[in-house]
């Protein structure tokens, strides 16, 4: 930018939206480091007052206070001074903001900083509409002092004139957009993209005025507030406001509720007097159905297209859990506080009821411990996952960081770590059902944690450790399997009984549960098994031809074979395989190649086949069935001609050839040798 005398020539022209733009990167609030872009600011505006020559006050003397105005304004550079300034109370109205959370005192003094940055931006469009400036730089000045009291309005709670001045300043940078260069479109769609949040907040608000529904919009309000973190400079006010409105939500729906808040999991309801604590688990259910409804948007992390795992989903997710277990952890410290609480009151005064509260207390931490540790194996499950594809993908979690098979056993001892505090939970402990699938779950990864542990085994080329650790794990998963098999036999000779004992009770979560976990443990077995084989494999591949043979190079000697030609001709033909030479003893053994154990393809062999004579000539031959018919009847045998003749004419024979007679003998030989004894 350039400075420019004021004529009638050449108007002021001032960039508004490319110089804070630009200010605000490159001075802190990329980072939201408020303070450093108000010091900032700071400089700025004593720098332009020297240059221009408004420096308030000199060495030695008295302040003077020299205000820009019309008159006293000769170049743009002067109405730099004023934009500076709101920029300067603007951003230390956004530190303030960051700290009344721990202050809350600081909140008049942040109200008082917005109305000083109002008044400076509404300055500048006085100064503007004055002075002889250009189009774009009006409407410019006219949009961030639109947004300015559009800031200080949300903070005093005026929603309505708030919405009025958001909703004309998106509309003036909606102009701009349909008439500006690429980067300019860029700039005013990066404020519109500020605006749009805090319209919605503001619309909020006015439905919960007028006296609708207050929780209807929960999970829109939790939508706008995931958008609004990070979306850029000015929307922290935004984020706190919401987080703001979420608390007051939810402190009405536990206050305004005329029955006592009640907790129930595991077929038992037990009261809830901490209303603290009710608004603390809350925040954490809202906090898990934001992170489900997330998993459903983004989907899988597997690029389908690429192969290769989606990082920001990752990190995104990431987030997410660390937020809800954050969410959880709050709660479980709040119920912690109350079991010491009752058990140091306990032991002062008891009364007929403090055994039963002392339960109850008990309970609810071991129901928001048992969540909390459910979500933790929930993200440490996600984190293995995620680790798996990337060394199956080969893809790195960073530029530096490369991703080790050794993360994997280390993911596994924090889950197995966490199995057994859930199950040393005081509620745990007395249900047979949540007992007996931890124990289940803690079996199963002491198997996933003894598979990958032989997979790091198999890179350093240690068979024999990695198949009994293969062994190991294949032990774990029939023990799983088998307590797997136990409870559902109990469920089913339990299922029609009006009468369940304590701790049975089994959920439809539960029996979906049981499913899944069965599933997963015989997924696991199977692997475990494909795992045992393929290092078996390996292991007798290593050993038979040498360290330098491997996998890859058998694969590309199978690849060469042709079957359509003789595989047998030439040297192979000289030597048979230790298959065809069984009762010789072999020795010498040519360990340069692979040993080829049975020849491949096999050779052909000349297999004796049954004569074709009587298929063909049955149909040509005449049987003496005449004398079938008599010797089967106890009778002797006619002459084989008296018998032939019978045959053809249909008798029952004559005496014309004796048994004796030698035609009888011959003909009647050689069929008695086909069908019969003589």
């Amino acid at each position: 930018m350039s400075d420019m005398d004021v004529d009638d020539k050449a108007p002021l022209k001032l960039e508004v939206l490319e110089m804070i733009t630009d200010s605000r990167n490159q001075h802190g609030l990329r980072h939201q480091d408020y303070q450093r872009y108000r010091q900032y600011c700071t400089r700025k505006i004593k720098r332009v007052r020297s240059v221009v020559g408004l420096t308030q006050g000199e060495k030695k003397k008295k302040f003077l206070k020299k205000p820009i105005t019309s008159e006293s304004v000769k170049s743009s550079r002067h109405l730099e001074i004023v934009l500076y300034e709101a920029e300067r109370a603007w951003s230390y109205a956004m530190q303030l903001k960051a700290e009344s959370a721990a202050s809350p005192r600081k909140r008049f003094h942040l109200v008082k900083r917005l109305q000083r940055a109002s008044q400076n931006a509404n300055s500048l469009a006085a100064l503007c509409q004055e002075l002889e400036t250009d189009d774009r730089t009006n409407l410019e000045v006219q949009a961030y002092s639109l947004l300015m009291g559009g800031y200080l309005n949300v903070e005093c709670q005026k929603w309505q004139v708030a919405l009025d001045k958001f909703g004309a300043s998106r509309t003036i940078y909606e102009k701009l957009l349909s008439a500006s260069s690429a980067h300019q479109e860029a700039l005013c769609q990066s404020f519109i993209d500020a605006i749009d949040p805090n319209i919605r907040y503001c619309a909020y608000n006015l439905r919960l005025v007028g006296g609708s529904e207050p929780n209807q919009d929960i999970s829109a309000l939790l939508e706008m507030r995931r958008r609004a973190q990070g979306a850029g400079a000015g929307l922290d006010l935004l984020a706190a406001q919401v987080d703001e409105v979420l608390a007051r939500s939810r402190h009405d729906r536990v206050a305004g509720s005329s029955a006592t808040a009640t907790i129930e999991w595991r077929g038992k309801v037990v009261p809830c007097k901490n209303q603290r604590f009710m608004e603390a688990l809350m925040a954490a259910q809202e906090a898990a159905a934001s992170l489900e409804s997330e998993i459903t948007k983004d989907g899988p992390i597997l690029d389908e297209t690429s192969g290769k795992v989606r990082s920001e989903i990752v990190d995104k997710r990431v987030e997410s859990y660390a937020k809800v277990v954050g969410s959880f952890w709050d709660a479980t410290k709040i119920a912690e506080a109350d079991v010491k609480e009752d058990e140091i009151a306990t032991n002062r005064v008891k009364s007929s009821k403090s055994e039963e509260n002392t339960a109850n207390l008990k309970f609810i931490h071991s129901y928001v411990s048992f969540v909390r540790l459910n979500k933790t194996i929930e993200r440490n499950q996600f984190l293995a996952e995620a680790t798996t594809i990337r060394l199956t993908t080969a893809t790195a979690i960073s530029d530096k960081k490369q991703p080790k098979p050794f993360d994997l056993v280390r993911v596994d001892d924090i889950i197995l770590q966490t199995l057994k505090e859930m199950s040393e939970l005081p509620a745990v402990k007395d249900d047979p059902f949540l007992q007996s699938t931890l124990s289940v779950k803690m079996a199963a990864f002491k198997g996933k944690r003894a598979a990958h542990i032989a997979q790091m085994l198999v890179s350093h080329q240690n068979f024999k450790e990695a198949l009994a650790l293969y062994n190991r794990a294949k032990e774990h998963t029939t023990q799983a399997r088998a307590e797997l098999t136990r409870i559902q036999s109990k469920t089913k000779s339990g299922a029609g009984k009006k009468t369940a004992a304590p701790g049975s009770y089994l959920s439809e979560a539960d029996k979906l549960e049981m499913d899944a976990l069965d599933r997963e443990v015989r997924s696991a077995d199977e692997s475990f098994r494909a795992g045992f084989a393929e290092t078996h494999a390996l292991w007798v591949l290593r050993g038979a031809a040498g360290v330098a043979g491997s996998v890859s190079s058998l694969g590309k000697e199978v690849e060469s074979l042709a079957l359509k030609e003789d595989p047998h001709a030439g040297a192979l033909a000289t030597e048979p395989s230790p298959s065809a030479k069984m009762d010789a003893f072999l020795t010498n053994f040519d360990l340069s190649r692979p040993p080829a154990f049975v020849d491949f393809p096999v050779r052909p062999n000349a297999v004796p086949l049954k004569p074709y004579f009587f298929d063909v000539a049955f149909n040509e031959l005449t049987y003496p069935e005449e004398n079938i018919r008599r010797r089967s009847a106890g009778l002797s045998r006619l002459a084989s001609s008296t018998a032939i003749e019978a045959d053809l004419s249909g008798q029952k024979g004559s005496p014309a050839n004796p048994p004796g007679s030698p035609a009888a003998s011959s003909i009647g030989g050689f069929l008695s040798g086909l069908w019969s004894r003589k």
